[in-house]
């Protein structure tokens, strides 16, 4: 049975809310059909909502391509959401059908990226890091939904893994955004995890200058004067990279995505 994400409470609209990023995610691995949420689990080798109709059923029942022609792309931050990915899908006219699968993805770590998106949140990138295993969502996306979002990434490129993602039913291959301008990194040089918005801002404005950039004052003021002002918000990318806080993902050298 589907639920509206008002209804399950993970409803939101980062544009309005930047201080919420990334979002609540899917709470269960499920299906996003126009505007619900319904549960999936993963059942005699297959995946299956709760009344036991197979995934490929359900996607047939809302006339959109069934799994087998979709693609699994691994959301860190926001696309984890189904709010953040029902408006985004709304905005840019494509289907808003999409199944959203919990996983898991071995050797990457989740930071910030050194920029502000126009929103006025500083949003994830994947690390590579070999000792971690990071909760994941993965998406199954039709080509169109794709090429839709592949816009929507700024300062972000779609990259193919070979190996290291642990999803039921799936072997086959899947794709992540990496950072083109790297990751957020601290004083002694190495990234800075993801934390929360409020957590980030905290230990940045330990930094006075950058603290003059941005302004003073909680995290959502701070969110609200970067949204509105496009200069403040690149002022902040100039100052990580020339104050040296800005590192590498060690995700550079993964093949172009498909």
């Amino acid at each position: 049975m589907s639920t509206t994400l008002a209804d399950l409470g993970i409803d939101v609209d980062l544009r309005v809310t930047p201080w919420h990023y990334p979002g609540p995610a899917a709470p269960t691995s499920g299906l996003l059909h126009d505007g619900t949420f319904g549960a999936l689990r993963h059942d005699g080798g297959t995946w299956v909502g709760e009344d036991g109709t197979s995934l490929d059923e359900l996607l047939a029942r809302a006339r959109v391509p069934a799994r087998r022609h979709r693609h699994a792309v691994v959301a860190i931050g926001s696309n984890a959401a189904p709010g953040v990915m029902h408006r985004k899908f709304t905005r840019l006219g494509v289907s808003t059908t999409v199944p959203m699968l919990h996983g898991a993805l071995s050797h990457v770590s989740v930071g910030h990226i050194p920029r502000v998106n126009p929103a006025g949140y500083v949003a994830a990138v994947p690390r590579r890091a070999s000792d971690v295993r990071s909760a994941v969502v993965v998406s199954l996306l039709t080509t169109e939904q794709v090429v839709a979002l592949d816009v929507t990434e700024h300062s972000y490129v779609r990259r193919s893994g070979a190996d290291g993602l642990h999803l039921a039913g799936h072997d086959g291959p899947w794709s992540l955004y990496v950072s083109t301008i790297g990751a957020i990194s601290g004083a002694d040089g190495a990234a800075v995890p993801l934390g929360t918005q409020s957590a980030l801002w905290d230990l940045l404005h330990v930094d006075a200058d950058l603290a003059a950039v941005t302004g003073r004052g909680g995290h959502r003021a701070v969110a609200r004067r970067l949204a509105a002002d496009r200069c403040r918000r690149d002022r902040v990318s100039r100052h990580l990279l020339e104050r040296g806080r800005v590192t590498g993902t060690g995700l550079e050298s993964l093949a172009a995505a498909a």
